[in-house]
């Protein structure tokens, strides 16, 4: 007996012994999950922080707004936000990352909803929370105060008291207040009413937490300053139950406001009814420091499909006065096909000045009659269109003239310092891709171009041109490191088709042509180091070069007509034309004509041609074609000729020369 009692007693220590060892075990395996849950979200704040860009962004409070899509406190050099269970501190300073945990508040009085909430004798002072909505943190839940007078934005309990919004982190749910968000009721005029009355809250951010907030009258945000609009995939949707007995030309309007944030908030129309009194889903106006991050607006091809096509249906319009605006990362799609209407427009039109527009990381994609951007009407300042993709399609009735414009109108109006860089455009048009008017420091660099002549062109097409419409015309002022390739998707077009039309400096390029064009680089100053692959028959590749053409390669693999061609120009300087590689693969029949380089019908006034150190290679060439022919018609020019290569041509022989003296070496 005596054994057994020390059996169990042994075995009872053994017991608690173990059941220690699994306790500690249990709570160190938490604890390690917590800190390495804790570490994994340290490391995901920090790659956070650390691919910070502050071009792309309008501030860091901002950046880190959207990224997390939390509200964001900024105090004493302190970022402050709650994400992922945690409370996270970012210093101002060095971006250095602290986490901490959320402490619950005991003292909070829950209920499930606000509908239960109406449902309580609360008294004055009680403070309540509900479960559903948003209250500034990932918690969950509105918290609301009971008072005894109705305040704006207070709701009505059943004993006659009023629940007030208490924000928390400076921000709320539009849903706490009323918003319905289910499609079905319409939203529009609570949305409006939280706007107008919001200015009376220490309120930052307004959350939409909803999916899809049915809108049936124009919404307005006018005088806000310091406000967030956070959404969750969050779209505003116009049906056939919108009010259109009075006309708003935009649906959704920014004006005389301050300090904006739109993260996850989106536009569309749903409508197949006849839309008179809405054109553009959303227009800034008066406006200063608003960015736009993740929104989408959709104009979908349902819009037109039982309508008539003379609508016009627009995305987005910069109207007038508005500076430091930035559009990051939005989805533009507009592919209704209506006889008007376009993806983006940047203009000024009561000319009161405007400036400072990024619109970067974007996608945009119509089937619509005008321009996926247009940069116009007014004074506009400093312009960056930088790494978007676009595309057009050779589908629908109402092709696009032009699939970008770039410039004002007026000559009281003007636009300065417009930059197209690092973009993807696979774009039909009926006239051409960039059509530029009016405008100065216009610098197109970096793209990747795919142009395509529309099947329902009927005029001639400009891919990229500066043009006068009987002013001086201003060259655009740099066409520098784009792949461009050109073709058609209509058999025949019998008119004038120029690439590069009216730009001062070309260089760095890689040119391809797979269609008929009537030439490729036309009145430029400076072209450099471009490589041009010439498929497709051209009458002329350079036309009138104004100042040098040196270290480009051309590959012409098809018949053409004249290299280097000048007429109806006079020089105001001495033109070098140096160290190019013409690569002529075509095998020309006795009877094809085909000229290096032709002056006639111009003046060169007593400046001087250099044409130095180029290599000519060829196959068989025409007895009819020549090197030169030189017949300016001020009298006696000079033309130097000097260390070149010649290939097949038959020079001096076959040249062609009047007014001119040759001096070779």
């Amino acid at each position: 007996m005596v054994l057994m009692k020390y059996s169990r007693l042994y075995l009872w220590e053994f017991m608690k012994k173990l059941l220690t060892i699994f306790i500690s075990l249990f709570i160190s395996i938490l604890f390690c999950n917590s800190c390495k849950s804790s570490n994994d979200l340290e490391r995901k704040i920090n790659d956070v922080v650390s691919n910070y860009n502050e071009d792309e962004s309008l501030s860091f409070q901002n950046y880190l707004s959207y990224s997390f899509n939390v509200p964001v406190i900024f105090e004493d050099d302190i970022y402050e936000f709650e994400y992922s269970d945690h409370r996270v501190n970012i210093s101002a300073k060095d971006k250095k990352v602290l986490i901490g945990e959320v402490k619950k508040d005991d003292d909070i009085n829950y209920f499930d909803n606000v509908e239960k909430l109406k449902k309580q004798d609360l008294s004055v002072g009680f403070i309540a929370e509900t479960k559903e909505y948003y209250a500034g943190s990932n918690k969950g839940g509105a918290r609301y105060k009971i008072i005894n007078d109705n305040k704006p934005l207070s709701i009505p309990l059943d004993n006659g008291l009023f629940a007030e919004i208490i924000p928390q982190y400076r921000a709320f749910s539009i849903e706490s207040l009323g918003v319905k968000g289910n499609g079905k009721d319409d939203d529009s005029d609570i949305i409006n009413y939280i706007f107008q009355n919001i200015g009376q809250y220490d309120v930052s951010y307004l959350i939409f937490e909803s999916k899809e907030y049915l809108c049936c009258h124009n919404i307005n945000l006018y005088q806000n300053e310091n406000l967030s609009l956070l959404g969750n995939a969050s779209y505003l949707v116009i049906n056939d139950q919108y009010d259109d007995e009075v006309y708003h030309e935009f649906f959704f309007s920014v004006a005389s406001c301050e300090k904006l944030l739109f993260s996850n908030i989106n536009i569309t129309y749903n409508f197949s009814e006849t839309m008179n009194g809405i054109k553009t889903q959303l227009g800034i106006f008066n406006s200063q420091n608003i960015e736009f991050y993740h929104c989408q607006y959709v104009i979908p091809e349902t819009v037109l499909k039982s309508l008539a096509k003379d609508r016009e249906f627009t995305n987005f319009d910069c109207y007038t006065n508005w500076e430091n605006i930035l559009i990051n990362n939005c989805q533009f799609e507009n592919v209704c096909d209506a006889e008007a209407g376009g993806s983006l427009w940047i203009r000024d039109f009561h000319n009161l000045g405007s400036k400072d527009i990024k619109v970067l990381n974007s996608s945009f994609h119509k089937i619509a009659h005008d321009e996926l951007i247009a940069v116009f009407m007014g004074s506009i300042e400093n312009v960056l269109i930088k790494n978007n993709k676009f595309k057009v399609e050779d589908e629908g009735v109402s092709s696009s003239v032009m699939n970008f414009s770039f410039g004002s109108f007026a000559s009281s109006q003007k636009a300065n310092n417009i930059v197209f860089e690092n973009n993807e455009i696979d774009c039909c048009s009926t006239g051409g891709l960039i059509w530029v008017r009016k405008a100065t420091g216009v610098k197109i660099r970096k793209n990747k171009i795919k142009a395509h002549i529309s099947s329902k062109t009927t005029d001639s097409f400009r891919l990229i041109e500066a043009s006068s419409n009987g002013e001086e015309t201003n060259k655009i002022d740099l066409i520098e490191e784009n792949e461009i390739i050109f073709d058609s998707n209509k058999k025949n077009l019998d008119k004038q088709i120029h690439i590069i039309k009216n730009a001062d400096i070309v260089q760095n390029n890689v040119i391809t042509t797979n269609f008929r064009i009537t030439d490729l680089f036309l009145n430029c100053n400076v072209l450099n180091r471009n490589v041009c692959n010439i498929n497709s028959d051209s009458e002329f590749i350079v036309y009138n070069v104004l100042k040098e053409c040196k270290n480009n390669v051309f590959n012409l693999n098809v018949k053409i007509g004249t290299v280097f061609r000048y007429y109806g120009c006079g020089f105001s300087q001495s033109i070098n034309i140096k160290n190019n590689i013409i690569k002529y693969n075509y095998k020309e029949n006795e009877e094809d004509i085909s000229y290096i380089i032709m002056l006639n019908d111009m003046n060169m006034n007593d400046n001087i041609i250099y044409f130095e150190k180029n290599i000519v290679e060829t196959d068989a060439i025409g007895k009819k074609s020549r090197f030169l022919f030189l017949a300016p018609s001020d009298e006696i020019q000079t033309f130097y000729f000097r260390n070149n290569i010649v290939g097949n041509y038959k020079t001096p022989a076959n040249d062609y020369l009047k007014n001119v003296e040759v001096i070779r070496s």
